[in-house]
């Protein structure tokens, strides 16, 4: 009787034994399939916006470029988007986007979606909502020196809002897009602004002497207007996108 006892004790003990072991095993894969990301905000302020978000039962192997081959998740960075401002792009909220890297603030090719660090002023206007998102992504089209008088900038938009390729994205929705002078009135104030919150930007070995000139879709407006950024915020270039099933939590 005692040995039938004490056969069932130990069965007993090696059975939790193994639940345990079954649970540390769980936890790990679920820890490594969960990663945290921090948010992009596309567009603006979002009320209560966490700076991170953890994905839950993320399939690395489920990302594909166009030829059909899985992506190499080690090549590049990653955000969880927030916000609809860069539906033209193909990019929407809650999107996982992989992001390579720009190490010398040198773009390939314009226009380029970028992700970028929110400035100060940005972070204190957003603090206002609880939005605690540290980074951006914004559609640029290029670069301009802040030595350069603000008719000459205004000109190079213009140029911007003229070419091939800013036609083609009106047309994919022409009511978002004001008119011509509209958006250059607009950027003008920006601009404006760019200049009063960069202190010596107009210096050519000042560090926000170079300033991106990017679009965006205020979708609480409808409107696409142009915006103005240092180079010093940019962190990379957005290669791919893809929807996650909104499999998002608490970080």
């Amino acid at each position: 009787m005692a040995t039938t006892v004490l056969g069932i004790l130990v069965i007993i003990l090696i059975l939790l034994f193994l639940v345990q072991i079954a649970n540390v095993v769980y936890y790990h894969r679920v820890t490594r399939n969960s990663p945290v990301f921090l948010v992009a905000c596309a567009g603006s302020e979002k009320p209560d916006t966490p700076k991170e978000y953890k994905v839950t039962n993320l399939q690395w192997n489920n990302f594909k470029n166009e030829e059909g081959d899985v992506i190499n998740a080690k090549d590049y960075l990653h955000f969880i988007t927030m916000g609809e401002s860069m539906l033209l792009g193909g990019i929407r909220s809650e999107d996982i986007l992989f992001v390579k890297k720009i190490e010398d603030q040198e773009i390939a090719t314009f226009p380029a979606i970028l992700v970028l660090r929110r400035e100060p002023a940005a972070m204190e206007k957003a603090a206002r909502f609880n939005d605690q998102a540290e980074t951006k992504i914004r559609r640029s089209w290029e670069v301009c020196s802040l030595d350069s008088p603000n008719e000459t900038i205004l000109e190079l938009v213009k140029e911007i809002i003229n070419s091939p390729k800013f036609q083609a994205i009106r047309r994919l929705d022409e009511t978002k897009f004001p008119d011509t002078d509209c958006l250059l009135d607009d950027f003008a104030v920006r601009l404006e602004r760019y200049r009063r919150e960069h202190k010596d930007c107009e210096q050519i070995n000042n560090i926000n002497h170079r300033a991106l000139i990017s679009t965006t879709l205020d979708t609480m407006q409808g409107r696409v207007h142009f915006s103005i950024h240092s180079c010093q915020t940019i962190i990379g270039e957005v290669k791919y996108a893809f929807g996650i099933n909104h499999n998002l939590g608490a970080a």
